[in-house]
């Protein structure tokens, strides 16, 4: 069982640094803020900006699932290896 919840917050956490560096990324793409359409229109049509609600949605689904199974005391402690994948 213990493979399992290794297994699990590893992808948890790649999905996290993922959704990071997506955000990042488009962030930067976004250019200049103006309250105009075309700056919204812009940041809602950034690939980049989808796939890291994608990843952020997928990481917090993941984590539900350890919380399920796995004791919050133990699960919780294992998030750090996101700090060393980041």
């Amino acid at each position: 069982m213990t493979w399992l919840l290794l297994l699990l917050i590893s992808i948890q956490s790649v999905l996290l640094v993922a959704a990071q560096v997506f955000l990042k990324i488009s962030v930067q793409l976004f250019g200049t803020f103006s309250w105009t359409i075309s700056y919204f229109k812009n940041v809602f049509t950034t690939w980049q900006f989808a796939a890291s609600g994608l990843c952020a949605l997928s990481g917090m689904i993941v984590w539900m699932v350890v919380l399920k199974r796995f004791e919050f005391s133990v699960a919780y402690p294992l998030l750090s290896i996101s700090y060393v994948i980041g």
